[in-house]
């Protein structure tokens, strides 16, 4: 579990960049988000199958919808007449 909270916590890092720099802030979150589906696609190996959500899956789910989340969130941000204000 800690690599995979590492990879959400880094997902903060774009908004350290400029928020007129879409394009280097959706390069940092695809990059993220791609390294995630990785991880996860590795460790789903070894875990065993089961019928129902359990909270290892619960914890994939919101840390995949954070990082989506993340990007939506830079791309409203850059699109606002004002975007240091959002940020």
């Amino acid at each position: 579990m800690l690599p995979l909270w590492l990879l959400i916590l880094t997902s903060l890092a774009p908004y350290g960049i400029e928020t007129d720099d879409l394009q280097g802030r959706l390069e940092v979150l695809v990059t993220l988000l791609l390294s995630t589906i990785a991880f996860l696609y590795i460790v789903q190996e070894s875990i065993p199958k089961m019928s129902h959500l359990t909270v290892i899956d619960k914890v994939v789910i919101a840390s995949l919808v954070s990082l989506v989340a993340a990007v939506l969130f830079s791309v409203i941000i850059s699109f606002s007449p004002i975007p240091e204000t959002l940020n």
